[in-house]
């Protein structure tokens, strides 16, 4: 089965669930304004400690037997300007980051709305038993609710989840904006391809984007 396409239906299909509150709280303008420049940077990202130099979605370390993905498949509750392909769409989220400043920018996904509940999965290549995630915050950062870790193969509005983060499991590695927060994960024996992200924007009254979220495990 291609996770892929397993993400795109079953995100969708549970989007409205998702966005309709938050479990765990673990942390502008009317709309959003581009900056003065929307050229794509180089694929090698200063913002990132862990971002891959050649561009590639996914990099392995021989030492440790570690996978690093970025995503590869990204659904949205919703997007500003409705356009999964357009700027502050989901599919800014593919790849390593690409913000490399504190902006409102369409290289990173901002939701429809600035003051609600939203959710964001992404999707990697390869299964992998987690140990980290590393999620790139490019403004407002610190209004992530909840964190899951999901398993291949999720039915159709049936998503399965293998670990729901709580405050102690996260660090913030990179302070400031942009922010990275690192999720240190528990052991665990089930493999996951998928993370889902919510942020709750309410408090703040703003967007809350997200520049990209990496998925660090091995295979078992």
């Amino acid at each position: 089965m291609n996770p892929h396409s397993v993400i795109r239906s079953s995100f969708i299909g549970v989007g409205l669930v998702l966005i309709s509150g938050c479990s765990v709280q673990l942390g502008g303008s009317d709309q959003p304004t581009p900056p003065a420049s929307t050229s794509a940077p180089s694929a090698s990202v200063t913002v990132s400690p862990t971002a891959n130099p050649t561009g590639s979605t996914t990099s392995s370390d021989a030492s440790s037997n570690e996978i690093s993905q970025w995503p590869e498949m990204a659904v949205a509750s919703s997007r500003f300007g409705g356009d999964p392909a357009g700027q502050w769409g989901e599919d800014t989220l593919l790849g390593p980051p690409q913000v490399t400043e504190c902006a409102d920018d369409p290289r990173a996904w901002a939701s429809q709305e600035k003051n609600t509940v939203e959710s964001v999965a992404v999707g990697y290549e390869i299964p992998v038993v987690p140990t980290k995630i590393r999620i790139v915050e490019n403004y407002n950062p610190g209004n992530i609710s909840r964190i899951e870790l999901l398993a291949p193969g999720s039915e159709p509005g049936e998503t399965d989840v293998v670990y729901q983060v709580t405050d102690a499991d996260v660090t913030v590695v990179v302070p400031g904006c942009p922010q990275i927060i690192e999720v240190t994960v528990p052991p665990q024996s089930r493999t996951v391809d998928a993370v889902l992200v919510e942020v709750d924007q309410r408090d703040v009254g703003d967007w809350a984007e997200i520049d990209s979220i990496q998925l660090i495990g091995y295979q078992p």
